[in-house]
């Protein structure tokens, strides 16, 4: 797991202990057996830099690997996919009730 932790444009970089000269690095590790994703994370940012994940962090990371909004063909009123194409709505950080939008270019 490689995870970049931002605060007003500034990037969080550690530098480790193997680490020669001036080198630092994002925050990395990996995932135990049994620990989830958001577990990792929020261990491997407690053991390198000593800060807490707080609130929705895993959903948002989630979110960055898949994106937040998608653009598809739509012909003649059909929608064209491929043969194993098909759009899903990922919730990460819910239930919730949420607000879908639309727009349509012609």
């Amino acid at each position: 797991m490689i995870v970049a932790i931002t605060r007003d444009r500034k990037l969080l970089l550690a530098k480790g202990s193997g680490f020669q000269g001036d080198f630092y690095s994002v925050l990395a590790g990996f995932v135990e057996p049994g620990e989830t994703f958001e577990e990792c994370v929020q261990r491997e940012v407690r053991e390198e830099v000593g800060l807490e994940v707080e609130g929705n962090s895993a959903a948002h990371l989630k979110t960055s690997t898949v994106g937040a909004s998608q653009t598809v063909i739509v012909h003649q009123g059909t929608l064209l996919l491929g043969r194993w194409q098909g759009i899903y709505f990922c919730e990460f950080d819910g239930p919730r009730e949420r607000t879908c939008y639309v727009k349509i270019l012609m």
